[in-house]
C-alpha cells in the first residue's frame, strides 16, 4: 500500500469517528506482514500524530510476527505507542513445523530476536498468538505458557486453525486446550482464543454491552487492502465496497450493514436450536466464508469444538464456586 491511499483511508475513517460524535477510535496496521511496508507504517504514523493526536484518543497497533523488528523500528514503535501483536507458534520446534520464510528458513530465533529488540528499547511485548494446526499440535505444551511468564508477557492467545480447521478428534483439541487454559490459570497469567468466545459473551448482555464474536461482526472493524476494497477484516474476501464509497458500503442496508444484520441471533439458519447461538451467532466469519467455498463440513468441526469449549468451561467455573 502506498502512503496516498493510506492516508486516504485513515482521514475516511476519522470523518467516520466525527460524523458520529466520536472522540476515541482505534487504527490497526495488518496483512501478511506490515513491516515489509516500513516506511509507509512510519508515514502514516507520524501523519496521525501530527494531524489527529490533538482531537482524538487514538488507540495504535501492530500485527507483526516481529522477524523484521529491528531495534530502530521497535524504538519508532515506542515513541508512538503502538500497541505490538505478534505470533509466535510455539517454542521452536512447534513453530519452525509452522512459520517458514519466503525461503524455507525457520523462524523461531528471528521473531525471539524481534521481541529482544523491543526489549532493549525498554518496551518488551506484553503476550503472543499462537496458532494450532495438525503439523504443531503435539509440541503445543504447557512449556510455552513457562516460556512467556519468565519474559513477563501477561496474555497468550491460543487458536485452532480456523482457514483449515483440524483433522483431529474434537475432543482432543478439547483436551488440549483446557489443559492450558488451566495451566495458564495457576501461572496467573491470561489466555483467551475464538473457542472461550462464546463462554466470555455469557456474561455479557445484549441490553447494556456489545455482543458479538469478534469486531467484524459486531459492525466495529472495517479493513481497507492496497487495491482500496474495502472488508470486516484483513482476513476476510468478502468485499464490502471500496475507498471511494467508503461512506456506502457503511449505510443502511449497505454490503457491511446486511452482513451484520444477517448474523444476528435468530438469523442464522444453521444456528437456529443452538444452546450457544446468542453468545456465538455462527462463530467466525473466515471460517463461515472458508466452508461456503468448498461446501465444507469442517464448519460442524468448529460449531463442536464451540460448544464442547463452552460447556467444559461452564463446568470448571462452577466446580470452582462449590
Amino acid at each position: 500500500m502506498g502512503f496516498e491511499t493510506a492516508k486516504e483511508a485513515i482521514d475516511k475513517y476519522i470523518s467516520l469517528l466525527r460524523l458520529h460524535g466520536k472522540k476515541d477510535g482505534a487504527i490497526n496496521f495488518g496483512g501478511g506482514e506490515p513491516l515489509l511496508n516500513w516506511k509507509v507504517i512510519e508515514m502514516s504514523l507520524r501523519y496521525i500524530k501530527a494531524t489527529y493526536s490533538d482531537e482524538f484518543e487514538l488507540r495504535l497497533t501492530l500485527n507483526t510476527n516481529a522477524s523484521l523488528l529491528t531495534a530502530e523500528i521497535a524504538e519508532n514503535l515506542k515513541r508512538y505507542g503502538v500497541e505490538i501483536a505478534s505470533s509466535l507458534d510455539g517454542l521452536a520446534k512447534a513453530n519452525n513445523l509452522v512459520r517458514l520464510t519466503s525461503s524455507g528458513e525457520e523462524t523461531f530465533d528471528l521473531i525471539v530476536n524481534g521481541f529482544r529488540n523491543l526489549e532493549l528499547v525498554g518496551y518488551p511485548i506484553e503476550g503472543i498468538s499462537i496458532t494450532i494446526n495438525e503439523r504443531n499440535f503435539q509440541y503445543i505444551l504447557t512449556e510455552i505458557i513457562d516460556w512467556a511468564v519468565e519474559r513477563k508477557m501477561t496474555d497468550l492467545r491460543i487458536d485452532i486453525d480456523v482457514v483449515g480447521a483440524i483433522n483431529i478428534p474434537v475432543a482432543e483439541v478439547a483436551d488440549k486446550l483446557m489443559l492450558l487454559w488451566k495451566y495458564a490459570k495457576q501461572r496467573k497469567i491470561q489466555i483467551a482464543g475464538f473457542w472461550s468466545r462464546p463462554y466470555e459473551n455469557l456474561s455479557l448482555s445484549v441490553l447494556t454491552d456489545d455482543v458479538g464474536f469478534c469486531g467484524g461482526v459486531k459492525g466495529n472493524s472495517i479493513c481497507v487492502s492496497p487495491s482500496r476494497e474495502i472488508f470486516m477484516c484483513g482476513y476476510s474476501n468478502t468485499i464490502l465496497g471500496n475507498l471511494d464509497s467508503f461512506g456506502q458500503s457503511l449505510l443502511v442496508d449497505g454490503t457491511y450493514y446486511n452482513l451484520v444484520k444477517n448474523r444476528q441471533t435468530g438469523q442464522m439458519k444453521m444456528c437456529q436450536d443452538c444452546p450457544i447461538e446468542c453468545q456465538c451467532n455462527g462463530g467466525c466469519q473466515i471460517t463461515q466464508e472458508y466452508a461456503a467455498e468448498i461446501n465444507s463440513m469442517k464448519l460442524d468441526r468448529m460449531c463442536e469444538l464451540y460448544k464442547t469449549m463452552t460447556y467444559r468451561l461452564l463446568l470448571e467455573q462452577i466446580s470452582t464456586q462449590l
